[in-house]
């Protein structure tokens, strides 16, 4: 359920998000200790998308960054949560001619 790439010299793990359980954060950060077993290198980023919103996260160990849907979101989750999110597509640059290794984050 979770891919790791290197874009431009930067480890991005990739999930849907819909097997996170518990507090996030854990989850993340032990798929990151085990792709660092498997790989040889921990992901600095973290791309999600189950949750339907825009969602930018510092962890201080990496950066994850929830994907809006293109849709707005479901039904059952504004239902649920009296919530909805604007739809659009998540753009940003991946490399290391930043520090924390993205920069120009935008939604179309």
């Amino acid at each position: 359920m979770v891919q790791a790439i290197t874009l431009s010299g930067v480890r991005v793990a990739i999930t849907h998000g819909h097997k996170i359980s518990g507090k996030e954060f854990e989850w993340l950060r032990g798929q990151a200790q085990r792709l660092q077993y498997e790989d040889g290198v921990m992901p600095r980023l973290w791309i999600t998308a189950h949750r339907h919103h825009l969602s930018i996260e510092d962890f201080g160990a990496f950066w994850r960054f929830q994907c809006p849907s293109l849709d707005g979101g479901s039904k059952w989750f504004s239902d649920m949560t009296g919530k909805w999110s604007t739809h659009g597509t998540l753009t940003m640059l991946v490399g290391n001619h930043d520090l924390r290794g993205w920069s120009d984050v935008a939604v179309l």
